[in-house]
């Protein structure tokens, strides 16, 4: 009797069916019992600690596993199916690297190691035939005859293999089964268990798919789905958000029933966890990298977005995960299961989270939270058909006084969930664009910019043309710049002064160009120098980074003396300088730098002192810090510099920041920005420095995901 090696785990086998206005995509079938069916697998996973001055790896941890494999059906019953594998070739690297120290790489031949898949509804487990597996035990344990083995690492390596063959087959048999996932929002999908020095656990990373963001691509044959990833330390309450990526597969062609992609690369933060490494937790930073491929023979993983051709995605952070407290959670949770009930209970949930916005909960984390839960929901349920819904919906973007709601409801009628064609909700934004009240008609207009529908740039420039009939020569309204930053945002260009034609035109040519990266307005591969644009509205809040790497200290300097500028630095305050020779008439703004501190001015530049720009020059030139404490000031705290200008410069409309642009990620950053600003509405517009100017093809920086979630563009700076 064949003894096997059992390893049980959880597999959610459904796939997406409807929602999103999406085709259906096509369905495949596993063959019939007794046929058999090859391709290859390939999947790469990495956990490393990272340091922020030099970006060079300290600690490590790599795994590759690559098969060409042959499946044959035993047996495929209505709810199950049981597949034997065979590896006709294969190799998977195990590589550990310690703080400072030099990689160890272990590798196994996995050629005809033989394992049966079994897959019922949610429950999926691998059997490894024990002769097989021994076989390539043994062949490792030859080719390491003359290496000094540390202690039980070949059980460490076998079951980090076995670990990541069953991973491998539970991303590419996920999409089999066909049963529906519609009206479900999230589905836990799988989790990887972190470890430090010693193999030690250290926390877990937990994936979700989120059924109701789909997008199609090849004809429809494909479906690509939102992939969330949380963290949760060692001994923590609970998990905070960690980014996201995407899982997406597509039918059709020889080999397996479907080809999938899995990738999430991105940082996550766990303070423990460094002090059990490193010596100096705060000049570290870590990153946990996992992609898997599931292809037909011979075929490797595509680069970049060649996979589905799909845009990188862009999603709002999971807002306010971090800032909630247990009761919140559940409250939080109450109110979006009485939502999902009817259109009544959503109208009702709505009535209440308005008071909530009048009383004394208005603009914290749960109201927050509540927002973006409200929108899309009310999104998923629009257009609705003629009644209570309809009518509030027509209502609050027409004449709605609470402007938390009107944001909510606007931002539900922009959202891609809702099912408007664009005449329609143009209309809406019509209706918005013509309030009076200047605060209800901005939001109009960065809603409006932030979406790709016909009609939208001819609407932006009515809307201008009659705010500067109204103002005659007077220099143009605040609604009137606000919409001039919209269309900046669209064309890549400043387009003060610029006729309604040229407008156009520079907004075509660069639709052409930068369809993937709409809001970059320096893609990679153009020259055009990165200047400090200034048509930023009424008042805005230019901030440096004065953290390291990106202000670096001279070893050479002498004691007591200030840190010198950096060349990087010096360019930066010199764009800054040409920008503003000749400020536009009623610009306020103010300068600063941050880190563990905020320093901003404390008060608005006075435009009308002749030494002003020098003034202003001098000022962040001082406030630079003097290196003391290097360790303190490794990586850059942005909430600091963006809850010190919103708190400080309440009628600030623009926050400019210049950082690095390789400086990693910052999700509870983001998160918390998204709750100081989704009723404040701030354009955020930010400036990366980096030599090389380049950009990975298939994710959005921290930088990007920062200025388009926030109405501004993002640019790299020469």
């Amino acid at each position: 009797m064949r003894r096997s090696l059992e390893i049980r785990v959880l597999l959610f086998c459904a796939t997406c069916l409807s929602g999103g206005g999406l085709a259906a995509a096509e369905l495949q079938k596993l063959p019939v019992a007794g046929e058999t069916f090859s391709g290859r697998i390939e999947l790469k996973e990495s956990q490393e600690f990272i340091e922020h001055w030099s970006r060079e790896t300290r600690f490590s941890r790599r795994f590759e596993l690559g098969a060409e494999i042959t499946w044959k059906v035993l047996q495929s019953r209505e709810r199950s199916v049981v597949l034997e594998g065979r590896i006709t070739e294969g190799l998977y690297r195990h590589a550990l690297a310690g703080f400072i120290e030099l990689e160890e790489v272990y590798g196994l031949i996995l050629d005809s190691l033989v394992f049966q898949l079994r897959l019922a509804g949610r429950e999926s487990r691998l059997q490894v035939d024990r002769k097989s597996l021994q076989r390539v035990v043994n062949r490792f344990e030859k080719g390491q005859a003359n290496r000094r083995l540390p202690e039980g690492i070949r059980k460490q390596i076998v079951a980090a293999l076995l670990d990541r063959l069953q991973l491998a087959h539970l991303g590419g048999f996920w999409p089999v089964f066909n049963g529906s996932m519609k009206g479900l929002e999230r589905v836990d999908f799988f989790s990887r268990r972190l470890a430090s020095r010693g193999e030690n656990s250290s926390g877990a990373l937990f994936f979700s798919v989120y059924p109701s963001s789909p997008r199609s691509f090849a004809k429809g044959k494909g479906r690509e789905l939102l992939l969330r990833r949380s963290h949760a330390a060692l001994g923590a309450g609970g998990a905070v958000s960690a980014g996201y990526g995407s899982y997406a597969w597509v039918a059709g062609g020889p080999g397996p029933p479907y080809r999938c992609q899995l990738k999430l690369v991105g940082d996550y933060v766990d303070l423990e966890e460094l002090k059990a490494v490193v010596d100096f937790p705060g000049e570290y930073r870590q990153r946990h990298s996992l992609e898997f491929f599931l292809g037909s023979t011979e075929e490797k993983t595509p680069s970049g977005t060649m996979f589905t051709g799909l845009p990188p995605r862009l999603e709002l952070p999971e807002v306010s995960l971090d800032l909630l407290t247990a009761a919140e959670r559940r409250e939080l949770s109450r109110l979006k299961r009485k939502a999902s009930e009817s259109h009544d209970a959503l109208l009702e949930v709505l009535s209440g989270y308005a008071r909530m916005e009048r009383g004394a909960d208005a603009g914290q984390p749960l109201c927050a939270a509540l927002h973006f839960a409200l929108c899309e929901r009310l999104a998923s349920e629009l257009p609705a058909e003629r009644g209570p819904l309809g009518d509030y919906t027509e209502r609050v973007v027409s004449r709605g006084r609470l402007l938390a709601e009107y944001i909510l409801v606007l931002r539900a009628v922009a959202s891609p969930l809702a099912g408007f064609t664009d005449a329609r909700r143009l209309e809406f934004f019509r209706a918005a664009l013509s309030r009076r009240e200047t605060r209800f008609a901005r939001w109009g207009g960065m809603l409006l910019a932030q979406g790709n529908w016909k009609g939208t740039v001819d609407l932006l420039l009515a809307t201008l043309a009659r705010q500067a009939a109204v103002g005659g020569r007077e220099p143009l309204s605040r609604l009137g710049r606000s919409l001039e930053l919209d269309l900046q945002r669209l064309s890549g260009r400043p387009v003060a002064g610029l006729d309604a034609g040229k407008i156009r035109s520079l907004i075509e040519q660069r639709a052409a160009r930068s369809a993937r990266r709409r809001f970059s307005l320096v893609l990679p591969g153009e020259n055009g120098k990165g200047v400090f644009f200034t048509e930023a509205g009424a008042g805005a809040v230019f901030l440096f980074d004065a953290s390291r790497p990106f202000e670096r200290s001279s070893v050479t300097r002498k004691r007591g003396t200030r840190l010198p500028l950096t060349e990087r630095t010096r360019l930066a305050y010199l764009a800054l300088g040409r920008s503003l020779e000749k400020p536009p008439p009623g610009l306020r703004f103010a300068l600063g730098r941050f880190h563990s501190g905020a320093l901003l001015r404390s008060g608005w530049a006075p435009g009308s002192t002749p030494d002003w720009l020098k003034e202003t020059l001098d000022f962040v030139a001082a406030e630079l810090p003097t290196g003391s404490n290097p360790r303190d000031v490794s990586r850059a705290r942005y909430e600091v510099g963006f809850k010190a200008a919103l708190s400080g410069f309440p009628d600030a409309e623009s926050v400019v920041l210049s950082t690095d642009f390789d400086r990693g990620d910052y999700w509870q950053a983001e998160s918390r920005l998204l709750v100081w600003n989704y009723i404040r509405g701030a354009r955020v517009i930010t400036y990366g420095l980096k030599e090389d100017r380049e950009a990975d093809p298939a994710v959005l920086s921290f930088l990007e995901r920062l200025a388009w979630n926030h109405h501004g563009w993002f640019r790299f700076l020469d």
